[in-house]
């Protein structure tokens, strides 16, 4: 069984709060499927945009693609 961890940068606020750098530096020590959605392009994870107009099934390919692994 895989376990999937999806950050997602709320857009409910105005102003996004975003994703502290010590917090995605150590997720990104874990092997395993994480990722993010965010504008933010230097994530050591794989991420993906919220405003990509085929978003979740970009993750759910991601998720498809990462359980076959």
């Amino acid at each position: 069984m895989t376990l999937f961890f999806i950050c997602y940068d709320s857009t409910a606020l105005s102003t996004p709060t975003g994703f502290s750098e010590p917090f995605l530096k150590a997720l990104s020590k874990f092997d395993g499927a994480i990722c993010v959605v965010s504008e933010k392009g230097d994530i050591p994870l794989q991420t993906f945009s919220p405003s990509q107009p085929n978003l979740v099934e970009e993750i759910v390919n991601w998720i498809k693609s990462k359980s076959n692994s």
